[in-house]
């Protein structure tokens, strides 16, 4: 299964609950050009999410989530072991959401998601 599968699967297993709302986030830039009589005229990006956003934006019960997801779980292995710019990026965003009191994940299926949030809900209930 491919990741746009699998971010397919969690977002509309998130947006079919009664208190559930997700979005698949793209980061980086979009160069767009302007043209007038077929010429170009202007050249300018537009940004997208920053840099290192998680794959999914969503919200649940009034709680923000930020989930990154990666085709399997080998490649989620690989991902914390890297040490490049995209994924300190997305390590520093996930970190950030879960020092604000939100849900960081790192998933690689819908399965992998439920267990993680029904978890973490039940740790929170019982505190």
């Amino acid at each position: 299964m491919t990741e746009k599968q699998i971010e397919t699967l969690i977002i509309d297993y998130i947006n079919a609950l009664p208190n559930g709302y997700a979005i698949k986030l793209n980061s980086g830039n979009i160069l767009k050009t302007t043209y007038n009589q077929g010429y170009p005229v202007k050249r300018y990006n537009i940004k997208l999410a920053p840099e290192g956003s998680g794959d999914i934006a969503a919200c649940i019960n009034g709680r923000y989530i930020a989930c990154e997801v990666k085709k399997s779980p080998k490649e989620i292995e690989i991902w914390y072991r890297q040490k490049d710019r995209r994924s300190q990026a997305q390590w520093f965003e996930l970190e950030r959401v879960s020092n604000a009191g939100g849900l960081a994940f790192i998933v690689s299926s819908l399965d992998e998601f439920i267990e993680l949030y029904e978890k973490e809900v039940k740790n929170n209930s019982s505190s």
